[in-house]
């Protein structure tokens, strides 16, 4: 795995992707991320990765919003992280499946219950 190669490399996260619309999450990106790391490669260029734009990732490595959450989002995982920790997130996403998709929930679900007790 490319992040697997200089796993104390320093990347930087995506910037509160749960807070974007449908047009800023989809141009969104950050310099020395994951995705920059992905782009980088010529052997994915050459396979059709566009861009180290999130929703370039996401059609081209058929991710859900749930997942690039997890593995790329600064609420997460802090502002930077090494790329080995987003190696062992993403091998955790290839194993695990169905505990992921529990997991967002009862994340999204926390993250929600603030804003619902403010609007009482």
């Amino acid at each position: 795995m490319l992040l697997e190669a200089n796993p104390d490399r320093k990347i930087h996260t995506l910037s509160e992707i749960e807070t974007k619309n449908g047009r800023q999450r989809n141009v969104l990106r950050a310099d020395n991320s994951a995705l920059t790391v992905a782009f980088e490669d010529p052997v994915l260029q050459s396979e059709g990765l566009k861009s180290d734009t999130l929703a370039d990732a996401i059609t081209f490595f058929g991710l859900s919003e749930c997942d690039t959450h997890y593995v790329l989002c600064s609420c997460l995982n802090g502002q930077t992280m090494t790329a080995g920790a987003a190696a062992s997130k993403v091998r955790g996403l290839a194993s695990e499946g169905f505990p992921l998709i529990a997991t967002c929930v009862i994340v999204g679900a926390l993250m929600a219950f603030p804003v619902m007790v403010a609007l009482r």
